[in-house]
């Protein structure tokens, strides 16, 4: 029953902290950029939640059922660092809106960051979805309602968070949950099985310290900036 607990609990983070991003970043990109860029932002997590789901069905031998919580756990970290990166690309990009012909490389080529940067950290969530309903030893109708439910809890946690921070303070703290998600999936790794998540990258085996690490830059975020836009 604990272990259950623990896999129901970062499956319900998860799903949390993906809807609570995909609100805060039509919120930014409406204001930074375009107001019909908000669904530029939808379109974007839907394209990056079905080529993450794509990816867990197609690497089905790589992202076993036997090494699922292994997987899981790196899954989280990496979708946390994602979230960081891509919220430090989008502030940082400025879309021009070339209408010049001379200029429709460099408009393909903003336009192309800009999926990159948005879809990156959905391909991780539909990764950790997919492979929690598809690989786990829990019913799917169990799981998939802990994720419906994790998902509408989201919708309803960014209204009270975006009016206590700012959206990059806000998009902080959803990365530090997606990281608290991964350190639910850890207690339950196979010790004898681990094979580290993938380029070494060692870090991304350790959730624990994402998530102290990205609550401090939430929270300093949010005391030097104002909550407005």
């Amino acid at each position: 029953m604990r272990a259950k607990a623990r896999f129901l609990s970062g499956v319900f983070l998860i799903c949390m902290s993906g809807l609570m991003m995909q609100i805060i970043q039509t919120r930014i990109m409406s204001v930074i950029a375009y107001y019909y860029l908000a669904f530029f932002a939808i379109g974007m997590a839907m394209f990056g939640m079905t080529a993450g789901s794509l990816y867990a069905y197609f690497r089905f031998s790589f992202l076993s059922a036997d090494r699922l919580l292994e997987h899981l756990t790196w899954t989280c970290s990496a979708f946390a660092v994602a979230v960081v990166a891509s919220t430090l690309l989008t502030i940082t990009t400025v879309v021009t809106g070339y209408t010049n012909e001379t200029n429709i490389l460099m408009n393909a080529l903003e336009w192309g960051k800009l999926v990159l940067v948005l879809a990156s950290p959905y391909f991780f969530a539909g990764t950790i979805v997919s492979l929690a309903l598809t690989r786990s030893r829990w019913p799917v109708s169990l799981v998939y309602a802990v994720d419906l439910a994790g998902a509408a809890t989201g919708c309803l946690v960014v209204l009270m968070v975006l009016s206590l921070i700012d959206p990059v303070s806000a998009l902080f703290l959803v990365a530090a949950l997606g990281a608290l998600a991964g350190l639910f999936f850890a207690p339950g790794r196979n010790a004898d099985k681990q094979i580290g998540p993938p380029f070494g990258a060692i870090l991304l085996g350790r959730p624990g310290i994402l998530v102290v690490i990205f609550a401090f830059l939430a929270l300093g975020n949010a005391i030097i900036q104002p909550s407005g836009f």
